[in-house]
């Protein structure tokens, strides 16, 4: 049986206020994480199930030392995989501070995804990469809070006293994007990492649009989006062929790339996220190993109430194409939980790919983006078909020699000839691709 991953790499969130957070859950508990499970669905969906044994309980009514379950989307079963890098993941014999919300079907989860799930890290909480907007429409900037001081706000508001929100710490660590115009640094190092990272082999893909977005031409953004990463010195052939709603919403693989965008009413957490399905077919090249993608979806939410600009949406759409690319995000670690650090990583402040809203690039790749892209879909140049043997003589006078190669473009070509009685050769001329070199008797 193939091995079947569908990944979704990172969302876009609209990040409420801690006091909505709190307000908006079920349950508040410190726990510490004991084991994990992952099951398959009825309808081949696959869950992991997170067993926590509750510490402290400051919002609901569970006890202390009882054991809470959260289900979330997505595992590892046997050969089969749906790897969700959004779904908030426990390991055993960690504490967590978790936010918690029940379904209709009695399953309990984490309070919108990443969201609701602080680490407990001396005497911090931590969340991991959080890249959307605040209540404001501002780009948000995830700051790290003081455990103590942050669990005390908790109980304040739970019991419905005045209290201010002063346990910030300060705010993740900053980088200033490296000096160099190309990079020593690994394909596998720019890319979100599970297993084994994914990575087209052939990233010349078409892509289709479905639904709209009021404040702008949704099909000419998304075009515009895709223009930036194929401008890059790569092999990346994104293109958009036009509307097509028969595109299965989210991320049910349907053998159509998309770039989707749903109405809906009120206010939410996800606005946008983009990943991909592959098949896991393994492949190497220059010694590092990927699974081949086989599909890509960008999936985005225009909610009534939050009018975002053309820029913000052309930032978003040009940050989450770039994860259906498979590219992390520039200021955290290759399992977006904790912020890069450099070296073994190229790390940046200052890209699209970051981990924080850039409206005012307007969409447009700054040089972290631009590294990245290059060394993950760079190809080297080979020579896929020689010149043939030909003569020259008095009949003869002259031949028009060619050659065929593959790669990323531009390529050119240096040709070396040795007329009749030299002992070396000599450079004859440069040529572009698919070109020739006339040779004279």
């Amino acid at each position: 049986m193939r091995l079947t991953t569908l990944v979704i790499l990172a969302a876009t969130y609209l990040v409420p206020p801690d006091r909505e957070l709190i307000q908006r859950s079920d349950d508040i508990v410190i726990a510490t994480a004991v084991a994990t499970s992952v099951e398959e669905r009825p309808d081949h969906s696959i869950v992991t199930r997170s067993f926590l044994r509750i510490e402290e309980v400051l919002k609901g009514v569970r006890a202390r030392d009882s054991h809470l379950v959260l289900t979330e989307p997505g595992g590892r079963l046997g050969d089969r995989a749906q790897i969700i890098p959004a779904a908030p993941r426990y390991e055993p014999g960690k504490r967590y501070l978790v936010f918690t919300e029940t379904d209709e079907q009695g399953e309990t989860h984490t309070l919108g995804m990443q969201l609701g799930r602080f680490a407990l890290d001396r005497d911090l909480a931590l969340r991991g990469a959080i890249h959307g907007f605040d209540p404001n429409l501002e780009p948000y900037r995830e700051r790290t809070r003081d455990a103590r001081g942050f669990i005390d706000y908790i109980r304040a508001i739970v019991a419905q006293r005045a209290a201010e929100a002063n346990y910030f710490s300060g705010v993740a660590q900053a980088f200033l994007p490296a000096p160099q115009a190309s990079s020593p640094y690994s394909r596998q190092s720019y890319l979100y990492v599970s297993d084994i990272p994914v990575r087209w082999q052939d990233p010349d893909v078409t892509f289709v649009t479905t639904g709209s977005v009021a404040s702008i031409d949704w099909g000419a953004a998304t075009a515009t989006a895709m223009a930036q990463w194929n401008a890059t010195d790569t092999n990346i052939h994104y293109r958009h062929s036009g509307r097509n709603d028969a595109a299965a919403n989210g991320f049910t693989p349907d053998g159509i790339n998309a770039v989707q965008v749903h109405q809906q009413s009120g206010s939410g957490f996800v606005l946008a996220s983009g990943g991909w399905t592959t098949s896991g077919n393994q492949y190497t090249f220059d010694d590092e190993l990927f699974y081949d993608a086989a599909e890509a979806d960008v999936v985005a939410t225009d909610w009534q109430g939050v009018p975002l600009t053309p820029a913000c949406w052309n930032s978003l759409l040009t940050h989450e194409i770039g994860h259906t690319l498979g590219i992390r995000h520039s200021d955290y670690d290759l399992a977006d939980i904790n912020p890069c650090t450099t070296p073994p990583l190229d790390c940046s402040n200052d890209a699209v790919m970051e981990a924080f809203l850039n409206c005012t690039a307007n969409g447009a790749l700054q040089p972290w983006d631009r590294r990245a892209a290059t060394t993950v879909y760079c190809v080297p140049p080979s020579i896929t078909t020689q010149p043939h043997d030909q003569q020259i003589g008095p009949n003869n006078p002259s031949v028009r020699l060619s050659v065929e190669a593959k790669g990323t473009l531009p390529i050119t070509y240096e040709w070396f000839a040795k007329p009749a009685g030299a002992t070396s050769f000599t450079s004859a001329g440069n040529g572009a691709r698919n070109s020739g070199i006339s040779a004279t008797t």
